[in-house]
């Protein structure tokens, strides 16, 4: 019977979240280190908004990049 509430949680301390509309924006750089031998770099969206990018050096950092309603997805 009742509204759904909106919180934001850390892990141990919750907060609650304001009702008006709310957008995040996140990037994530994962390191991978050739030193350590073959890799396979993973970039993936697990949230709208949320992108984790694959760093590796000597080499280019690949990212992903799509629209706010992710149905477009670029990967650079």
């Amino acid at each position: 019977m009742n509204a759904t509430r909106l919180i934001m949680m850390d892990g141990v301390t919750t907060m609650p979240m304001p009702v008006e509309y709310m957008f995040q924006l996140s990037e994530i750089h994962r390191y991978y280190d050739p030193q350590k031998g073959q890799h396979n770099a993973v970039i993936s969206n697990p949230a709208p908004g949320v992108f984790i990018n694959a760093v590796s050096r000597p080499g280019p950092t690949l990212t992903m990049i799509a629209s706010p309603d992710s149905r477009l997805v670029l990967l650079c």
